[in-house]
């Protein structure tokens, strides 16, 4: 029977780093030393080690700010 479940917008919320190496939506970023996930809408999230969680990575976007409140 097939699976109805709808695809996921956020990576499971996991306790350990060590299934991190099995998924392929996740990457380790050597320079920042962070777990980086990618879903299949592009949206980003970084592992916060504390928190145990996965955090939304929020893009700047200053270039139309500027445009529009900055001339």
């Amino acid at each position: 029977m097939a699976s109805t479940a709808a695809p996921t917008t956020q990576p499971i919320q996991t306790g350990s780093t060590t299934s991190f190496e099995d998924d392929p939506h996740i990457s380790f970023d050597r320079e920042t030393g962070k777990w980086l996930y990618e879903n299949d809408d592009g949206k980003e999230f970084e592992y916060d080690v504390v928190a145990r969680a996965w955090v939304p990575i929020v893009r700047d976007r200053p270039t139309a700010y500027r445009r529009r409140f900055c001339n």
